[in-house]
């Protein structure tokens, strides 16, 4: 069995917020926030728009920092005029679903824009899946929209 280099995540978030913002639905459906976000890890592997993003789960490790980002998808063209934001990152507690951060939520650093958080040591998270809400937003000029995300986390054991 190969080893793993266990190393600290970034996840970016990327949105079509004019689109996403727009949709005839506030909150969107599952279906629009699919269509309208995408996710991509530091290693390249990504969750193309129109994925579901409940699937899109990201390998992380114990006593290691996973940071989120955000970014419009087309700042230049459709997307300007808008800003995002991101919030928090926060546990979904459910049965069977450990929290895998140290705090909770884990709030936006205003001077960095994005959230980090440190993965838990426990010997009860090797191999778990996490369900966790990236809530971030959307403003035109005028308004704010509020959105959540619910991609999913799985810690890995180093060996």
């Amino acid at each position: 069995m190969p080893t793993i280099n266990p190393r600290d995540r970034d996840i970016t978030v990327i949105v079509k917020a004019k689109d996403l913002y727009n949709e005839t639905d506030y909150p969107p459906t599952e279906a629009q926030m699919d269509n309208n976000t995408s996710l991509l890890e530091d290693g390249g592997l990504g969750n193309d728009f129109g994925n579901p993003n409940k699937n899109f789960e990201t390998i992380v490790f114990m006593n290691k920092r996973v940071c989120w980002t955000i970014t419009l998808n087309d700042p230049l063209g459709v997307d300007k005029g808008y800003t995002i934001a991101l919030v928090e990152v926060f546990h979904n507690p459910t049965e069977g679903n450990p929290n895998f951060f140290n705090t909770d939520p884990l709030t936006v650093n205003r001077g960095t824009g994005k959230v980090c958080g440190t993965i838990a040591r426990s010997p009860l998270l090797p191999d778990m899946d996490d369900s966790y809400t990236i809530q971030f937003t959307v403003h035109d000029g005028t308004t704010t929209k509020t959105y959540n995300l619910d991609p999913k986390l799985r810690v890995k054991s180093t060996t």
